[in-house]
């Protein structure tokens, strides 16, 4: 069961029930393999679990972002897995309650088709059902993601780039010579839950703006945004009463 608990546009604070497990959203899914919530690798690829519920999301026969071939979602126990692209008319089952993108990765540095992927995922899923992207966050984009719409993300690429030398925080990205995995993943829960704060006050789009000048990239996922998706924003945009600034 899915309660939404507060919104600041396309951002919300959720808590999904499912048993005795409770699960509340903004997510980040920790990629230790630990906990009901998280991810896991093994010899056949990731595995995702989800309130006790694991699902494997990297099949035999893999299409990429780029192929320009899509597919219908592959669904157990209500979570629907769904490889870019997306077409957005993709039929999600009635008993899926997450949508999980598991190729988001392959769409991080291109910007136009990140943000019209991101809201055609959102409009299949609907608002009813979570929706979670692996590969794509970071501290510096984790706001920026939120109010897209996006419900869970995952560690994997701050893991990655902290092995690989980089710092990662909500300002931007540093080189230095250090393991930053475990600096990284830590900088994730702090903007995570500056980003729970926001949304609860209603002005995460101040979060977004401020966090729009940790680098270039941001900027123009921003700006392709508000283009592409003005619409998609007007949706659940409150006609008065909030705070704006310029």
């Amino acid at each position: 069961m899915l309660d939404v608990v507060s919104r600041s546009q396309r951002g919300r604070i959720c808590e999904y029930r499912k048993g005795e497990g409770l699960l509340r959203t903004p997510a980040v899914l920790r990629c230790d393999g630990e906990g009901d919530s998280c991810i896991s690798v093994g010899e056949n690829g990731r595995v995702v679990r989800i309130l006790g519920t694991e699902i494997s999301v990297d099949p035999e026969i893999l299409t990429s972002a780029s192929s320009g071939v899509s597919c219908q979602p592959m669904t157990k126990d209500g979570i629907a897995v769904l490889r870019l692209p997306v077409t957005g008319e993709e039929l999600i089952p009635d008993d899926a309650e997450v949508v999980l993108v598991p190729n988001g990765f392959e769409i991080k540095t291109n910007f136009r088709t990140m943000v019209d992927q991101i809201i055609k995922v959102r409009r299949a899923a609907g608002y009813g059902r979570l929706v979670c992207i692996l590969g794509i966050a970071e501290p510096a984009n984790l706001a920026l993601l939120a109010y897209m719409g996006i419900d869970m993300v995952d560690d994997g690429y701050a893991r990655a780039a902290g092995v690989n030398g980089f710092s990662l925080i909500p300002e931007g990205m540093l080189s230095g010579n250090d393991d930053y995995s475990a600096a990284n993943c830590a900088e994730m829960e702090r903007e995570l839950s500056k980003i729970r704060t926001f949304i609860t006050a209603g002005r995460l789009r101040e979060l977004v703006d401020q966090r729009s000048f940790s680098s270039a990239e941001e900027v123009a996922v921003l700006r392709l945004f508000d283009d592409i998706g003005y619409e998609y924003q007007e949706e659940a945009c409150t006609i008065a009463g909030g705070r704006f600034s310029c």
